[in-house]
């Protein structure tokens, strides 16, 4: 009997001996739990702060590089300067628009451009990177750099890591917003619908002679009443169909610069369709689904259409002062619908004001801004004035 108390007694003691060691286990496990769970609150804290950090980035980026796709960069001098200055202040704008951890943060101008600052204005380059070097009128990029830290918009405060030390953390978030130039043809399809690209051809000397100031200045077109009118606006003239040798219009005898752009001899029906609606994803398949230079000689060649329909004036009618895309030529051999011409480049412009019932027949044209879906991209300088989208590149 005695045997058998003593024995209840021992495993008693032993009950109670692993029961204190569960406690003690239970106590450090609860610790460790705690631990863990304000690692978890802590770390999705500062993931949703980086997510907001870096949604101000990107918008900013993208609402800034907008900002300088605007014609006024054609005129250059201090219109250049104005929208990079403009380029600056929409970036903070749009980044003082977010919240990030309950803060709207805020930038850094960096009107000298340097290119460790908040906002960054140049060109974009191999790597992902952004340059600051060259000629200003070549930037098509801009740099966001958000920020919070101890010197810009204070670090990111955190709530149970403080018990392990730790008060708050440094965060930093980038965005790069690009639109490519360098324009060297065009595709068309769904997503992209119809192309800027007008079935009229130019002298690219006539291009370069107008970007030198050549021509005359006697046109306007504002972007706000969408409408034309006479006086100058700092953007220079040509004649689309330049007198010839005998002082009537034309390029060539037969031809007035117009070129088959899909199906060969282009009813007067198919060109007026182009001129208003663009040129289309069937249009284009005749070219092998895009029309673009050769990536080794730089060159395409199109077919001359003969004569010019003076019921062409109603479509160009409808166009009046909207921006479009004109391959631009080195030369032109054959006449009429023998016509070859060698395009050499692109460039944007918009039509303000035409006459196709006499035999000095013209379209007046001046350099505009072109933004194309459609438009491919091989890093040259192969066009003028027309570029892709502004998209995020990094």
């Amino acid at each position: 009997m005695a045997f058998c108390i003593q024995g209840f007694s021992l495993r008693t003691k032993r009950c109670q001996q692993r029961r204190g060691n569960v406690i003690v286990l239970a106590t450090f496990l609860m610790v460790f739990l705690l631990g863990l769970l304000a690692f978890a609150c802590d770390l999705g804290y500062l993931l949703m702060a980086r997510t907001q950090l870096q949604r101000a980035a990107d918008s900013a980026a993208m609402a800034s590089a907008w900002t300088l796709l605007d014609e006024r960069r054609l005129i250059g001098g201090n219109y250049l300067e104005e929208l990079q200055s403009a380029a600056r202040d929409t970036a903070v704008q749009y980044v003082s628009l977010n919240k990030v951890a309950g803060a709207n943060p805020q930038l850094d101008l960096n009107s000298d451009n340097r290119l460790e600052g908040d906002v960054v204005i140049g060109r974009f380059v191999e790597g992902g990177k952004i340059s600051t070097a060259g000629d200003a009128e070549r930037y098509n990029a801009v740099r966001v750099r958000v920020q919070r830290s101890n010197d810009r918009n204070g670090e990111i405060g955190l709530f149970f890591a403080r018990i392990f030390g730790s008060d708050s953390s440094r965060m930093t978030a980038d965005a790069i917003a690009t639109y490519r130039d360098g324009i060297s043809g065009f595709r068309a399809n769904n997503n992209t619908g119809n192309v800027s690209l007008l079935p009229f051809a130019l002298d690219i000397k006539t291009w370069r002679g107008l970007l030198r100031g050549e021509g005359f200045d006697d046109w306007a077109y504002d972007k706000d009443s969408k409408a034309v009118f006479r006086g100058p606006d700092g953007l220079r003239e040509t004649r689309l169909f330049p007198m010839n040798k005998n002082r009537r219009s034309g390029i060539t005898p037969g031809n007035f610069g117009t070129v088959d752009i899909g199906a060969q001899d282009n009813s007067s029906a198919t060109l007026m369709r182009q001129i208003r609606e663009g040129v289309s994803q069937q249009d284009l398949e005749y070219h092998g689904g895009q029309l673009a230079l050769d990536p080794l000689s730089k060159t395409l060649f199109l077919d001359g259409d003969t004569g010019v329909d003076g019921n062409l004036e109603l479509a160009l009618d409808d166009i009046l002062g909207q921006p479009r895309t004109i391959p631009l030529y080195s030369k032109v051999s054959g006449s009429g619908d023998t016509a070859t011409y060698t395009i050499v480049a692109f460039a944007g412009i918009r039509i303000l004001d035409f006459n196709l019932h006499t035999n000095d027949s013209y379209v007046l044209i001046q350099p505009a801004l072109v933004v194309d879906d459609g438009a491919i991209s091989d890093g040259g300088s192969s066009s003028y004035a027309v570029f892709q989208p502004v998209i995020l590149s990094h």
